[in-house]
């Protein structure tokens, strides 16, 4: 059953500030290559361009980051990184306003980076052409691992609560898991592909198909998430799960109490990038602020809401989410 938009969810947003929260996980790179087309190459049937410019903003974990210290959190990253020219990227945006001192900087380590090209001409519409990943392959060495894990120790005893943002680069070990869901205060897990091995984290902020995924099935209509989201409860041992499903909203299961579906609101989508980083980054700090699962689940709809409203890795503030919720209430 839906639940309507309250008054009360706006006396969480300045509960946000300062909020202590450790985010262990891959952190990413976003480059966006920008050109004007004026020709098709000579060479092969594509645009010739010229080059106007290159932008970066965080992503993946980086991402999460930046949405909690927008949202007005107080953000200990920690993760790895290349000793390479997109790590020194990341590290520089980061550092604007948060704490990268349990960072890694290693050798052996490939800033994960994505590189989208985009085409622009005079009276047209901004395309995408291509987007170019580039990311460490293997595994994590141990020696690198065991610093991970040494830092992330030190950085959970200094935090209200912890989040696991891991998109399968390698920083979010097995090890890593145990020791978050031994240690941490609250936990919040998002993963791309290994939700289903997030056992003793408290909170789990999984999509339709990362969800389907951990339990090996592919179906996705209302029943199929209804009993995805328990048999998760029950697998993971979780307090609660959120399973986000794009123009569908998401749907929230509680560890004791009714499961709630929450649609989306209406509005027009420009870009997706990033939003299940804004839903996972709200949850935590409305959890924080002392809202239940439901509340939380509604301030991060709201969230998300505005967040694909924007283009690229977008983040929200706090006063924007406080206008939102306020134009939904009227």
């Amino acid at each position: 059953m839906p639940i309507p938009i309250s008054p009360e969810l706006l006396t969480f947003i300045p509960l946000f500030k300062g909020r202590k929260v450790v985010v262990i996980g891959d952190m990413c790179l976003d480059e966006y290559i920008l050109g004007e087309a004026y020709s098709l190459s000579p060479e092969a049937p594509v645009p010739r361009m010229k080059l106007l410019r290159r932008d970066y903003t965080p992503g993946g974990g980086a991402n999460v980051c930046n949405c909690i210290a927008s949202l007005g959190g107080d953000v200990i990253a920690v993760g790895v990184v290349g000793r390479d020219y997109h790590g020194e990227i990341l590290l520089k945006l980061m550092s604007r306003n948060i704490n990268i001192d349990n960072i890694v900087i290693s050798p052996n380590y490939i800033t994960t980076t994505f590189t989208k090209l985009l085409a622009t001409k005079e009276h047209s519409p901004t395309q995408q052409l291509a987007l170019i990943d580039e990311y460490f392959e293997g595994i994590v060495e141990e020696e690198l691992q065991e610093e991970l894990l040494k830092k992330a120790r030190k950085a959970i005893s200094e935090a209200e609560a912890v989040v696991l943002a891991d998109y399968s680069y390698g920083v979010v070990s097995d090890a890593m898991i145990e020791l978050v869901a031994n240690s941490a205060p609250l936990s919040v897990g998002d993963s791309r592909d290994r939700i289903g091995y997030f056992k003793g984290i408290h909170f789990v902020v999984p999509n339709d198909n990362e969800a389907a995924q951990a339990l090996g099935e592919k179906g996705k209509n209302d029943e199929d998430i209804k009993r995805y989201g328990r048999l998760l409860l029950e697998k993971l041992s979780a307090k609660g799960v959120i399973i986000t499903r794009g123009a569908k909203g998401m749907m929230v299961f509680p560890k004791d109490g009714e499961i709630m579906d929450i649609p989306t609101v209406a509005r027009q989508v420009f870009d997706v990038t990033g939003a299940g980083d804004v839903v996972t980054a709200t949850v935590t700090l409305a959890l924080l602020a002392g809202a239940d699962l439901y509340q939380s689940a509604q301030l991060a709809n709201v969230a998300a809401g505005i967040a694909v409203g924007k283009i690229g890795t977008a983040t929200i503030s706090p006063e924007e989410l406080e206008e939102e919720i306020k134009s939904q209430i009227s």
